[in-house]
C-alpha cells in the first residue's frame, strides 16, 4: 500500500507501513503479490462502501446519497419482492482505466430491511423512475417516493451491526420463503448459524451452495467457516464449488477456489454445474 493513497481520512496519514486495522478510508495495491499474503481490506475502515458504475453521472454524486434496494425473486412468487437494505453518504469519486467510476463514502444499514412491493407509490416508483433496476444508478430524488428512501429514522451506522450481521440477516430471512435463498439457519434455541455448505448424504463430498458462491471472495471468512464445517463433518474430504457455463468469472472463482484449498491438506476441489 502506498500512503498516497491514504487519502481520504481526517488526518494526513505520513507512514510507509501497513497502518492499523479499520484506519484507511481507501486501501489501495499496486504489487498484486502482497495480496497473496496481506488482507488488506481488515485495514480499511468498518463501515466504508463502493458503488462501482459505468455511469459518468457517478462524477455529479459527491455529497450525494446512494441507496441500495435488494430484489429478490422467490419460488412460487410471480414477481420479484425489493427491499430498501442500505444507502452510502457519497463522498469521494474516482474514474477507472476501464471506463467504470468508484462511488465512495460511509455505509448506514437499514435497521430491518424494509420490504416496498406494497407501499404507496412504489409501483410508480419502479416502472417509471427507476425503469429497471437493473440499470443501476437512477436519479429518483424528484419521485414523491424517494422519501420513504430518505427517513433517516430506518437507518444505523453501518458499524454497529459489524458484530450483529449474522443475526441482523437471520431474522431478515426468517421472513423469506424460500430456503434456496438462505444464508443462515437457526437452531431448537433461535441461535444463528452460517448455512454456506451441504453434505451430500452417505459420502464424504461438501458442496457450497449457489447462494453462497460470493463468500469466496472474503477468503479470510470463507476459510473460517469452512473449518467451523469440517469439525461437523470430518469426514470431508471433496468440495464441489458450482460454476456457469461461459462465464467470465469462472476462472476467478477456479483460482480462488484452489487458493483456499491450499489450506486444507486432504481438501480436493471440483466444480459443477447447478
Amino acid at each position: 500500500m502506498t500512503t498516497s493513497h491514504l487519502r481520504f481520512g481526517k488526518s494526513i496519514i505520513d507512514a510507509p507501513y501497513l497502518i492499523k486495522e479499520n484506519q484507511a478510508d481507501f486501501v489501495a495495491c499496486h504489487h498484486t503479490p502482497h495480496l497473496e499474503s496481506v488482507d488488506m481490506l481488515k485495514y480499511a475502515v468498518s463501515d466504508y462502501g463502493i458503488t462501482v458504475s459505468k455511469k459518468r453521472d457517478c462524477l455529479k454524486l459527491k455529497g450525494e446519497r446512494v441507496y441500495l434496494i435488494v430484489g429478490m425473486k422467490q419460488r412460487g412468487h410471480r414477481q420479484k419482492d425489493f427491499y430498501l437494505w442500505c444507502y452510502t453518504q457519497v463522498e469521494e469519486i474516482e474514474a477507472f482505466e476501464n471506463e467504470n467510476y468508484g462511488v465512495y463514502g460511509t455505509d448506514f444499514i437499514c435497521k430491518k430491511p424494509i420490504r416496498l412491493n406494497d407501499l404507496p407509490g412504489f409501483e410508480h416508483f419502479a416502472k417509471h423512475t427507476m425503469g429497471s433496476f437493473a440499470y443501476g444508478l437512477q436519479n429518483a430524488i424528484n419521485d414523491p417516493f424517494s422519501q420513504v428512501l430518505m427517513n433517516d429514522k430506518l437507518y444505523a451506522s453501518m458499524e454497529k451491526y459489524n458484530q450483529k450481521a449474522l443475526r441482523w440477516l437471520a431474522d431478515f430471512e426468517d421472513g423469506l420463503e424460500d430456503s434456496d435463498l438462505w444464508l443462515t439457519n437457526k437452531d431448537g434455541r433461535n441461535h444463528p448459524s452460517w448455512f454456506i455448505f451441504e453434505m451430500e448424504p452417505n459420502t464424504s463430498t461438501a458442496y457450497l451452495r449457489v447462494r453462497a458462491i460470493s463468500c469466496l471472495w472474503n477468503k479470510k471468512f470463507f476459510i473460517e467457516q469452512f473449518k467451523i464445517f469440517c469439525k461437523r463433518f470430518p469426514e470431508v474430504q471433496t468440495l464441489c464449488i458450482p460454476v456457469a457455463e461461459n462465464d467470465e468469472q469462472t476462472d476467478e472463482i477456479a483460482y480462488k477456489a484452489y487458493d483456499i484449498a491450499k489450506k486444507f491438506s486432504n481438501l480436493k476441489v471440483r466444480f459443477y454445474i447447478p
